[in-house]
Order: C-alpha cells, then structure tokens, then sequence
C-alpha cells in the first residue's frame, strides 16, 4: 500500500502581519473564518487574544467557499467588494497615565491622512487598510499659531505577545518607558524599566517580567 502525504495549505506569521492581513491575503473578507477553523485550535490556546500572534505562528488556511449572488442572465451586473479593514487605537498619556485629550493629531497611513482630536481619553482609533504595516502620527500638544507637533512612527501589527521577552519590550515603550535592545534578550535598560514598572503600579519589585508583571501590562495597554 503507498503512502500518500498530503500537503495542507498553511501560512506562516511574519513581522508585521495581523489576522486580518492575512485574511485579506488569502481573500477572505472575515480574519474569524481562519482564526476559529478547527484545524487552529492549537494556535488559538496558545493566543487566545487574536489581536496578538507571533512571527512563526503557523495558520491552517481554509479553502474558500464560493457564494451565489442572483442576477438575471444575459444582464451585466455589478457587485461590490468590501475591502478588508482593522481598527487602530492609539492612546496617548503622559507618564502619570493623565490622557492627553482634546488634543490634534494627523495619523498617514498608506498615503491616506487621517486628522482630528483625541477624545477624553486620550484614543485615537481610526479604520485603516488591514495589510497596513506602518504609519506616521502627528500630535499638536500645543494650539498656539505655528506649534510644531510630535512626530512618531507607527508599526501596525507588529504587536508581539506578552509572554515574549519582544512583546514586554514593546508594551513598555508604548506606555512611555525605556527599553534596550529590539530582541528576546532582557537587557540592563529594560530591567531598570521593569523595575520602574513594578513601582509605579504597586507591583513586587523584582525587575523580572514575571506572571503578575505582564498582566499589569496588558492591562495598561489596553488589553492587549
């Protein structure tokens, strides 16, 4: 009897991706049809927020199903894709967690500005392109004629999860602390800023990025 192996269709994460990237990818409008296939059940215990995956992560990708639409025949008809979108949030606060509001911001994304004022909780949260990768934000703190604002860069999906050394890292920038260097190593700078962490929010001091720690810090980043 022959042996025959069967290669199943799957994707492998890389930097940058998110589940609607992905999605949109492979032409799914919806990122869910993947994410809750029963072939990912492995992937969704070990990331249950899907907001969050890792580069590596392996994705089964399903066939897609094709869908009848009536029309009468011998006509031409016109029918409308949606093209896949993500909602980007972005909060801005100071190093006390005081929301900067009310303040105007112009975020580019893909060639697209994007301009208005954060709400009372310092959020900007805008529609933007899923495969969207990066970006530019742009925050007036000051309403005086010919203020200059703060610039930032933007990565989009780039959101590693919180069990990695990478993705303490990288909630920490985002709420305001220093971090070392941009890999899994935890280097004197970010444990001086774990240590800073831990203290401002009433943690065991350890400069260790221990189970207590990270869920302070996804729950400081918005619950991501």
């Amino acid at each position: 009897m022959d042996t025959i192996a069967i290669n199943m269709p799957e994707h492998r994460v890389r930097q940058g991706e998110c589940l609607a990237s992905i999605a949109k990818t492979y032409g799914f409008a919806d990122w869910q049809t993947i994410y809750d296939h029963p072939n990912n059940e492995n992937l969704r215990h070990r990331r249950p927020n899907p907001n969050v995956i890792y580069p590596g992560d392996r994705l089964f990708i399903p066939d897609k199903q094709q869908k009848e639409e009536a029309g009468e025949t011998e006509q031409r008809h016109r029918f409308r894709i949606r093209g896949a979108r993500i909602t980007l949030r972005i909060f801005l606060r100071d190093m006390d967690e005081n929301p900067h509001a009310n303040k105007r911001y112009g975020l580019q994304v893909e060639g697209q500005t994007y301009e208005g004022r954060t709400d009372s909780e310092g959020l900007i949260q805008q529609v933007v392109p899923a495969d969207a990768e990066e970006g530019e934000l742009r925050v007036w703190f000051s309403d005086e004629p010919g203020s200059e604002p703060m610039i930032w860069p933007v990565g989009i999906g780039h959101l590693n999860p919180v069990e990695f050394v990478s993705g303490v890292k990288q909630r920490l920038e985002n709420l305001g602390y220093m971090t070392g260097s941009d890999d899994e190593h935890l280097d004197p700078i970010t444990r001086e800023s774990l240590l800073r962490f831990q203290k401002d929010h009433g943690l065991l001091v350890t400069g260790e990025p221990d189970e207590a720690t990270r869920n302070r810090l996804v729950e400081k980043h918005a619950g991501t």
